[in-house]
């Protein structure tokens, strides 16, 4: 399975210091316009030529005849020194662990055909346009991640290209 397949719908790169993600039930997106709708803030100081891939409904992964829960897209600088994996979410209860649930299948499977150790950077955003701000703490949740899948998880809306 090659994420970086070009048969995948991708987006031409950006290098915009600030955009944002959409998920409007369909494929992810990136996008500049009506930041009203945006569910992630991507901050691109350096101004790195960027790649979003819609994940959810573009890569598909069926097994026992089933489709396997994805992630909604991933980000990564051309360079591919940085990766960030990125779940959307926009609704009120017990989203924060579907998101890293979702997040884990994806990380699953880039894994198994992608040398993640590549990237020096590698992240995974659970963010939730009405939580952007989170009231406690997931920082055994976010080490026990991390010292299973070798990527940062973070709780939040602001997704800073390293």
């Amino acid at each position: 399975m090659d994420f970086f397949d070009p048969k995948y719908v991708t987006e031409p790169p950006r290098n915009e210091a600030l955009f944002g993600l959409v998920d409007d039930g369909f494929l992810a997106r990136s996008t500049t316009k009506d930041e009203t709708s945006w569910v992630a803030v991507v901050k691109n100081g350096k101004g790195k030529s960027v790649q979003f891939v819609p994940i959810d409904h573009n890569i598909r992964i069926i097994e026992d005849g089933n489709e396997r829960s994805m992630c909604d897209g991933v980000l990564y600088d051309i360079d591919k020194s940085w990766l960030a994996f990125v779940e959307m979410k926009e609704q009120i209860g017990e989203w924060m662990r579907a998101a890293r649930l979702q997040l884990e299948s994806t990380i699953e499977v880039f894994k198994k055909s992608h040398d993640a150790e590549e990237f020096r950077y590698r992240f995974a955003y659970a963010s939730n346009r009405k939580h952007p701000h989170f009231q406690f703490s997931q920082k055994q949740v976010m080490q026990e991640f991390y010292n299973h899948y070798k990527f940062r998880l973070l709780f939040q809306n602001n997704i800073d290209v390293k």
